[in-house]
């Protein structure tokens, strides 16, 4: 029996998504940059994370479900390493901001039945975020969703990576939730570096075959990278 969660049309549902928050952000970043003649900003950072115990749920059919509470590495500096991207626009003190995360987590409690529970080419979290400066400090709230890449070998499932948006075993679908607070430590006219601590929550359901996984993550993490403004308009 085949499992239809990664149906045709709930890929169509989460393209939706996609568009949806793809022409928000651009509308968003044009209204602003035309109003207020600010600027934009880019960012690349790496950085490390913590995760804390959280439920992992496996289900398949003709066997008795398993629920326990998951730990996991990071592995954050290992290939492929932790990092991150965003593009922003500032409208005053307001930011506008389309992030996407690559978060991995490695499971390392695992029970018998499961061989092996990774995903190491990333929790990837893909959030809008809104921030205001607060006296030199950047606070954000980012909500969007998350794009797994899976690699697991559950009884006598292992997880096919030609599934998925590409065919490359990325699986989208589920909640991304980002808190955050950050500095800019300003180097030039253009050129700064970000600093940041944040939490994120991310769930999702991977489902192959007659099995269902849903997979929570609470992180805490800490990002540092360079970031550049490349447009500057003073008012």
């Amino acid at each position: 029996m085949k499992n239809k969660s990664f149906n045709s049309k709930n890929k169509h549902e989460l393209l939706n998504i996609f568009m949806f928050l793809f022409i928000f952000f651009i509308i968003s970043i044009s209204l602003t940059t035309i109003s207020a003649q600010k600027r934009w900003t880019a960012e690349f950072y790496g950085g490390i994370a913590d995760n804390f115990r959280t439920p992992l749920v496996i289900q398949q059919t003709g066997y008795p479900d398993i629920k326990f509470l998951a730990g996991y590495y990071t592995r954050s500096l290992e290939l492929p390493i932790y990092y991150g991207y965003r593009i922003g626009s500032w409208y005053n003190k307001n930011l506008f901001e389309l992030e996407l995360n690559h978060h991995k987590i490695y499971l390392f409690n695992n029970p018998p039945e499961v061989t092996s529970f990774n995903v190491s080419h990333g929790i990837n979290m893909l959030t809008f975020n809104y921030g205001i400066d607060y006296k030199d400090l950047i606070f954000k709230f980012g909500a969007g969703t998350v794009i797994a890449h899976p690699e697991f070998k559950i009884r006598d499932i292992t997880f096919d990576n030609t599934r998925g948006l590409f065919k490359q075993g990325y699986m989208p679908g589920g909640i991304a939730l980002n808190f955050a607070v950050a500095h800019q430590f300003k180097l030039s006219k253009r050129f700064f570096l970000n600093t940041e601590f944040k939490t994120t929550f991310a769930y999702t359901e991977l489902s192959q075959d007659n099995l269902n996984v849903k997979v929570y993550n609470v992180a805490l993490h800490f990002c540092l990278g360079p970031g550049y403004n490349f447009i500057f308009r003073d008012k």
